[in-house]
């Protein structure tokens, strides 16, 4: 028979037989059904009724006797009673969801326990039991049609009568009828039993019911993702036939359980997002560590030199402090990492908590005499305690580092530390601006700050107070902030003064001693004290000759630095905030203004809005500081009004030429406004000409980043914080890279003498190079993740730009005595990004070196067909052919390259790059024969529509 025949109440009468008395199935399930009914009977046939004690056992299994109305019209009546009668909808929604939820949930225990005790194993006489078993406990009459096919896979399908059902029979005795189908329990139940019986989700839906004037309750049952269309099949065919059209629902129980699963394995892709994102920040912090701690120890070593002159030693320490307060950003990202793979568990040890609190406390003394800052300690001679001490310092330098930066010069810093119920009660109070309420949470989360990014007063990634809340959780204590009496803020953490049970005492603490303790503290102190007074520069009677520029910076020794290297060409004016750099702008009407973006009191961008409504610097460019790589806010800080921007770190040189010409365009255009005034012609119609296409242009533009929508404007909390760390990351390197350009210059002119300077200064520019590789590599997953790679294309010799990267890693080949060939056509010439396409090289290249040391290079590039051919061939260690595919992925790396550094982007950056271009990128490697690396570029790209 069809198996989408049209189904009526009279459809094969001839097929199904009267033999059985509790069901009615096709006749050949007949014998099936014959003997689950015997086994059935049985079953209940074993009854024993003891008003007496209030049971009623059948087969040894306590059941209970419920009124039918009570799970149906009397039920409806009491939720609509509790929704009130404006809401009936709802109520009967969350009725019959609650229905069948608990029906379904019954069919399955009842099936579950009756397969058990009566040993069945076939999915199909588990399933034959159930109608059976139905009928005997009273819910309905089962009458199952040939059409039916119950298959333990999706292809499950089963159209069924329940003539009796007792939800149906309980609204037609009250003399009440329904719009809706009333057998909830019925299909819930039913489904319940065969899901268990098949192991196939599955579920019911009532498509006639006699309580809403139907001449019986029919059902059609299948797995949740097919049954709306066998439904909707089932009433096409009633329609063809002249029948009446009827109401029914499909049951939402499975829809809420496919969005549970869903945001189970949504969770599950988070988690697993997240333990990525720890492991990719524990590998960049390890990279970071490495070349820091080799110029932290050549600097330290050169300091402690009387071979110095004391402006190299000046240099030096500005060096030596950025290095410091480069590391303690990557401590903190390291920590973060420890404390989410859940690595970091205290080290306890009988420790004397009052002698700690006492010498981390006198560290602050001299940034407190400094700043004029009262600063008073409340601390016990002696308060004996089992605690990591290390852990507990931490918090201590957070706590306190964070009173002393926010606390105004001259203000006030209390700190406190009393015994309490067998815990130490640590405190510290200022008399700074405060929390606000909201934030006394928030505040403990990782990267959260109070302070508005663009103009925060100081620098850091939102992790001392996250980090120094995790440390107490792991000692069992509590830290809250509440507000202070007379204003400020004041934060209590509360620790244990006894480790937890069960936990072995170490036979001493971590040792710390003096030195230790102050070696931690000094990159935190560093950020404390207060800078020289700046000094306002005089404008001398040549300014006008050389040009007047501005610098804007809140950093003061970068402040300096660029106020230093531009004087060599221009009259340099230092402005310390946006506020600040307005008023200067007023008084020294400068030629041109350089400026951060994230400084205190006016950000870089608001004092750009507010300088171009002022006609009088209308001619006046300006030039921005940026470490952040979003190009979004490089457009819109362009738009409004900025003429160029400048990334941290940068060149002297660079910088130097690219404020030398801007300064250069700006008095040519003003000459060139005095000439054509003139000859009577006015350049401001000209410009409000231009200005006019420019809007254009920029609402073009906007309407443009409109259309993208919400969603790809808002970044996640990693991505913030990764734009917040290049931040951190980038600005102390801008003074490493100068001052080691300033010793080298000096070591050329003779200033600067001494033995092993140059190589000194050879190591430091080396690792200086590593850090801002490895930082730029970064940005650029930042830029490929957020879809801002952009191409700068021109004409370019491919063979040029090799020859050129060869010749710029001529000393690394020989270092690593790598004998290199090349066979290249001369004159590829092709429409490509120059940077890029040597970024590419350069990686290629530097892995070859790496991975092939001592072995022979061999570079070829053709050109056939419109296309660029080029190969990088070595004989190194080579790589599986398991792993050729994933380490073109983020982090993915090869098993037998695991040993040498790197963060496993490089070959991922190198794809990127090859793709947006419009081409392929191929390796061919047997393991231990070395690889080949194949490019494969248009010549010019096929521009997308």
């Amino acid at each position: 028979m069809h198996y989408w025949r049209l189904l009526k109440n009279t459809v094969a009468d001839e097929t199904r037989g009267p033999s059985l008395k509790t069901v009615r199935v096709p006749r050949e399930m007949e014998p099936l059904f014959a003997k689950a009914e015997e086994m059935v009977s049985k079953f209940f046939n074993n009854r024993k009724d003891d008003p007496e004690h209030g049971t009623i056992e059948i087969f040894g299994e306590r059941y209970i006797l419920i009124r039918a109305a009570s799970l149906s019209v009397e039920f409806f009546g009491q939720v609509e009673q509790l929704f009130g009668s404006e809401r009936e909808e709802e109520a009967d929604q969350f009725a019959r969801n609650f229905l069948f939820d608990l029906a379904h949930a019954i069919g399955k225990s009842d099936a579950r326990n009756f397969h058990r005790k009566m040993n069945l194993v076939d999915p199909i006489a588990k399933l034959s039991a159930g109608p059976i078993h139905f009928s005997h406990t009273g819910w309905a009459y089962v009458d199952i049609f040939p059409e039916s096919r119950p298959t333990p896979n999706e292809d499950y399908y089963l159209i069924f009568d329940h003539p009796f059902s007792f939800e149906s029979d309980a609204w037609l005795r009250a003399g009440k009828s329904r719009k809706f189908p009333v057998c909830i329990m019925n299909a819930g139940w039913s489904s319940g039993w065969c899901e268990e019986s098949f192991g196939v989700q599955l579920v019911s839906s009532e498509i006639m019911c006699r309580a809403k004037g139907d001449k019986t309750c029919r059902f059609i049952m299948a797995p949740p993702k097919k049954i709306e269309e066998y439904v909707k099949q089932y009433f096409g065919r009633e329609a063809k036939s002249g029948a009446a059209g009827v109401h029914y629902e499909i049951p939402d129980f499975f829809a809420r359980k496919r969005a549970e699963e869903e945001l189970r394995r949504l969770f599950d892709r988070l988690k697993e997002v997240d333990k990525l994102k720890t492991h990719f920040f524990a590998n960049v912090s390890h990279e970071l560590r490495t070349p820091l701690a080799l110029i932290l120890g050549l600097v330290e070593k050169w300091l402690d030199s009387s071979m110095i002159t004391d402006e190299v030693r000046r240099d030096l320490g500005i060096v030596m402090r950025n290095a410091h307060s480069l590391l303690k950003t990557v401590n903190d990202l390291l920590d973060v990492t420890k404390l989410e793979a859940g690595k970091l568990t205290p080290r306890y040890a009988q420790t004397n908590l009052a002698r700690l609190a006492c010498l981390t406390c006198s560290l602050f003394e001299g940034v407190a005499r400094e700043r004029r800052i009262s600063f008073s300690t409340e601390v016990p001679t002696e308060l004996s305690a089992q605690i990591d001490s290390e852990m507990i310092q931490r918090i201590l330098l957070n706590l306190l580092s964070n009173a002393f930066k926010f606390v105004p010069d001259g203000g006030l810093v209390i700190f406190r530390l009393v015994e309490k119920d067998g815990a130490a009660i640590l405190s510290v109070q200022d008399n700074g601006p405060g929390v606000p309420k909201e934030m006394h949470e928030a505040i403990f989360e990782r990267f959260r700050q109070v302070e508005r990014a663009a103009t925060r007063k100081f620098g850091g990634t939102g992790l001392g107070l996250a980090i120094a809340k995790e440390f107490v959780d792991l000692h069992h204590g509590k830290i809250h902030v509440e507000s202070a009496m007379g204003g400020g803020t004041l934060f209590i953490a509360e620790i244990p003064l006894k480790a937890p049970e069960g936990v072995l005492l170490a036979s001493s603490g971590p040792t710390q001693n003096d030195a230790a303790v102050t070696q931690k503290a000094i990159p935190i102190l560093d950020d404390l004290r207060v800078p020289l007074a700046p000094t306002d520069a005089s404008i001398s009677a040549g300014a006008s000759v050389r040009g007047v520029v501005l610098v804007v910076e809140d950093n003061f020794e970068m402040n300096l630095f660029i106020t230093q290297t531009l004087s060599t060409e221009f009259a340099a004016v230092s402005a310390y905030d946006g506020r600040d750099g307005i008023t200067k702008a007023l008084k020294h009407k400068p030629d041109l203004i350089l400026s951060d973006i994230m400084m205190p009191k006016m950000s870089g961008d608001e004092m750009v809005r507010e300088i171009r409504q002022r006609p009088e610097f209308d001619g006046v460019p300006i030039v921005l500081l940026t470490a952040k790589a979003d190009e979004e806010i490089k457009i819109k800080l362009l738009r409004e009004g900025a003429q160029d921007y400048v990334m941290k770190p940068f060149s002297a040189e660079e910088l130097r030429a690219r404020i030398r010409n801007l300064v250069s365009m700006s008095r040519a255009r003003d000459l060139l406004q005095r000439e054509v005034s003139g000859r009577q012609m006015d350049l401001e119609d000209l410009a409000k000409e231009i200005a006019l296409r420019r809007f254009d242009l920029q609402k073009s533009l906007e309407e443009t980043k409109a259309a993208k929508g919400e969603a790809e404007r808002l970044l996640s909390l990693r991505d913030e914080f990764i734009s917040i760390a290049s931040h951190e990351l980038k600005t102390p390197l801008t003074p490493l890279k100068m001052q080691n350009q300033l010793v080298k210059k000096m070591i050329v002119s003779g200033k600067q003498q001494g033995v092993g300077l140059e190589k000194y200064v050879e190591v430091s520019e080396r690792q200086v190079d590593r850090l801002e590789k490895l930082v730029d590599n970064l940005l650029d997953l930042s830029r490929i993740s957020l879809g801002h790679l952009v191409l700068n294309c021109e004409d370019v010799d491919f063979s040029e730009v090799i020859l050129s990267v060869v010749e710029r890693l001529r000393t690394e080949f020989e270092a690593a005595k790598c004998p290199i060939t090349t066979h290249l056509e001369q004159k590829i010439i092709g429409h490509w990004d120059r940077l890029r396409l040597e970024q590419v090289i350069t990686n290629l290249l530097s892995n070859a070196i790496k991975y092939g040391q001592g072995k022979p290079v061999r570079l070829t590039s053709t050109s056939v067909d419109g296309r660029a051919k080029f190969s990088v061939q070595d004989l190194g260690i080579g790589i599986a052919k398991e792993d050729q595919a994933r380490i073109f992925n983020r982090f993915e790396r090869a098993a037998e390259i695991r040993s040498f550094s790197g963060l496993g982007l490089g070959l991922y950056i190198t794809r990127q790059i090859i793709v947006a271009h419009g081409g392929t990128l191929q390796v061919i490697s047997e393991l231990g024969k070395g690889a080949e690396f194949i490019i494969e570029l248009p010549k010019k790209m096929v521009q997308s529509r």
